[in-house]
């Protein structure tokens, strides 16, 4: 019988040793504190299991600490978004080159001219590309060549600047003018509508004129924005062709036209101020329209102000104002023995 107790003892201590080699897991000691029947094995049992809420708490402490370092490494994570948000400071060449975010590079560079910067566009707007050929070293011969096959491209520009070297030609095809005026009015430009009311006033390349035809097409462009239409309806309702007078309408559009910068409408509320027609003298705003006028190409305008400064005529006299003047009038080919 001592011989079986002794076995006992030693099976419930090899018992509590292995699990005490095993990780600390409370699910391991109990079944060995279960088989000890012996109040020896009782009794380390008892103590091993006191020490299981420290075994038992540390991995949960480990656990519970992990999580803070797994925040901690996550925490950059905002910087590195509030940096994506900063990249997109380039926009322009992201949108418009695809091989920058991943695109075909191959679609990309056949968009872009050869030469060009990566964000340049891929061709210049129509009216720079018309006033290249008009200021281009060609003949008159090639500019109308490059005219005439930008506008059967449907470049509207072309279309317009092409009706109007026609029309104002002497042995231009006043027809053709017409036909170019009319492709460009049927795409919305409000000068081609402009244009066709010159045409049907004087009678070129429509037939017979028709006042009220042209006063009609002057008031569309006006009311869509022309100058030059504001300024011509002014004259026609001055007048009254094709309609009825209106002093009243005349001087609005005449206004409209001179804040759009036309040049001889700022040179008639140049020529109101100045002699008071409409209102009192002001010698101070005739100066500022003639001014406007003349650096919007008016000749006339450029030579008053010349006159006024080196006389002394409504301003103080100013010999080097007059000078700068003088020089403008000359540049813009005026006729200095004229009296206007």
């Amino acid at each position: 019988m001592p011989a079986k107790k002794k076995q006992s003892k030693r099976a419930g201590a090899k018992a509590i040793a292995k699990p005490a080699k095993r990780a600390p897991s409370a699910k391991a000691k109990k079944p060995a504190a279960a088989r000890t029947s012996t109040s020896a094995s009782t009794s380390t049992s008892k103590k091993r299991t006191a020490a299981k809420p420290k075994t038992s708490t540390k991995p949960v402490a480990a656990k519970a600490k992990a999580k803070p370092k797994t925040n901690a490494k996550a925490a950059p994570a905002p910087k590195r978004a509030s940096a994506a948000k900063a990249r997109p400071s380039k926009p322009t060449v992201a949108s418009t080159h695809p091989n920058e975010r991943g695109g075909d590079a191959k679609t990309a560079a056949s968009k872009r001219p050869k030469g060009a910067k990566r964000s340049a566009p891929s061709s210049p707007p129509d009216g720079d590309f018309v006033t290249r050929i008009l200021a281009g070293e060609f003949s008159e011969k090639r500019k109308a060549e490059l005219l005439r096959a930008a506008a059967e491209r449907g470049v509207v520009a072309a279309q317009i600047a092409l009706a109007k070297r026609i029309f104002w030609s002497p042995d231009g095809d006043a027809e053709e003018a017409v036909h170019w005026m009319q492709t460009a009015a049927a795409s919305g430009a409000p000068e081609a509508t402009y244009l066709l009311g010159l045409a049907y006033y004087r009678g070129r390349g429509v037939g017979e004129a028709d006042p009220v035809r042209s006063r009609a097409l002057h008031l569309e462009a006006a009311k869509r924005g022309d100058p030059d239409a504001q300024f011509e309806m002014s004259i026609l309702l001055d007048k009254g062709i094709g309609g009825a007078v209106d002093v009243d309408g005349a001087r609005e559009w005449e206004r409209k036209a001179a804040e759009a910068g036309q040049p001889r409408a700022c040179l008639n509320m140049a020529v109101w101020a100045a002699t008071g027609k409409f209102g009192a003298q002001d010698m101070d705003v005739a100066v500022r329209w003639y001014e406007r006028a003349a650096s919007n190409g008016s000749a006339v305008a450029a030579s008053r102000l010349a006159r006024m400064f080196a006389g002394g005529i409504g301003v103080a006299q100013d010999e080097t104002l007059g000078q700068k003047w003088y020089e403008r009038a000359t540049g813009l080919g005026y006729d200095w023995s004229s009296q206007s």
